[in-house]
Formats: C-alpha cells, structure tokens, sequence
C-alpha cells in the first residue's frame, strides 16, 4: 500500500488550543501510519556489536548495518545541511517523532545527553516530517533538527519504530542502533556514547 503525504494547512498563527488539536491530528497520522509500514519478516536486534568495518556491508534487506559506513546529507531546519559520514566527533542520529508526546521524557533526555557528552558526540535529531514548519509548533530543542521528508535515511538504516538512535565512529561506522525509550534504552545509550 502506498501512503501519499498529508498536508495540514494553518493560515496566520494558531492559538494554543488550536496548536494542540493539530499536534493531537499529527499524531493520530503518525501513529496510523507507523503500524501500516510495521514489516512483518526478521528484524535485527536492538544493540548490536560492530562486526569488522566494510562500506559494502549490508543486510540482505539492503539496510545499513551494524559495521556499515553511511555517507547522507540532510537538510536542517534553521536551513543549511548537515553531513552525515565520516567526522571529527562521533554523530548521533536520534530518529523520533517530535509531536507525540510519550516521547517528550525521551527528547528531554537526548537534549541532556547532547549537554553533557557535546565534546565526544555530536547529536543530531532527525525527524521524518518535513511539514514541522508549516504547523508552526515551537520545537524547543538545543541541538541540530535534520529532516529525512522522503524517510530514505530511515529506510537506509532499516527503522521499524520510533524513537530509534543510530550512533556513528568517526569514520562513519554504524556502531550501535538503539530502538526504544525506555529506562533501558537509555541507560544503554548513554553507555555507548561514553565508551572509548
């Protein structure tokens, strides 16, 4: 099934209570469509080890595995793009969906990290919907917002669900791919960013 995108439009600035019923619609949208895209064949685990590095590796599937080396721009929200490949820090993709609010503990915790650990890693929020703009919805977050419209870099990476974080070597190597929210999810992250 072939899912078009919607388009919300918003004419002059929404009040509050208006903001908040589109964020409610946006999410309905995005809840609907994440369980119409859900695969049904074998996933790859959550937290992997890096196998020796190669740009040609991949899973059968074509995503980007654990070991890959990814080579992507994207397009920033404050405009410009952002190169996402080899670097000076480690990168961290964290892949969420910003207008669903059981994520907002996650996005508070991934600004934190992005605060304390800014010398080893640096952190980029990707977000799949490239009408943010359009809706107007105040996204109060520190660090980079990157836009992925087409998700190709989430298919690239092989994304069943959201919040997803991906993190990066200096060489652009897929290290570990995170999957979840979670206490454990997070504590793992952490983990990863502050080892060697």
């Amino acid at each position: 099934m072939a899912w078009s995108p919607v388009v919300i439009a918003v004419s002059g600035r929404p009040s509050a209570r208006r903001r908040a019923r589109i964020r409610r619609l946006a999410c309905a949208w995005t809840a609907l469509a994440a369980s119409a895209c859900r695969t049904t064949g074998p996933t790859a685990p959550a937290v992997n080890d890096p196998p020796s590095a190669s740009r040609d590796h991949a899973e059968p599937s074509g995503r980007a595995a654990i070991g890959a080396q990814l080579d992507l721009t994207l397009a920033l929200y404050t405009g410009g793009t952002v190169d996402i490949g080899p670097a000076q820090n480690r990168q961290l993709l964290v892949f969420f969906a910003p207008f669903v609010s059981t994520q907002d503990a996650f996005r508070d915790f991934v600004q934190a990290l992005a605060q304390r650990h800014h010398e080893r890693v640096d952190v980029i929020a990707v977000v799949d919907d490239g009408h943010a703009r359009q809706l107007d919805l105040e996204l109060d977050l520190s660090l980079a917002i990157a836009f992925d419209p087409q998700s190709a870099a989430a298919a690239r990476l092989g994304l069943e669900r959201l919040p997803t974080a991906v993190l990066l070597d200096r060489r652009g190597i897929v290290v570990a791919r995170i999957v979840g929210e979670d206490d454990a999810a997070q504590a793992e992250l952490e983990r990863r960013i502050t080892e060697p």
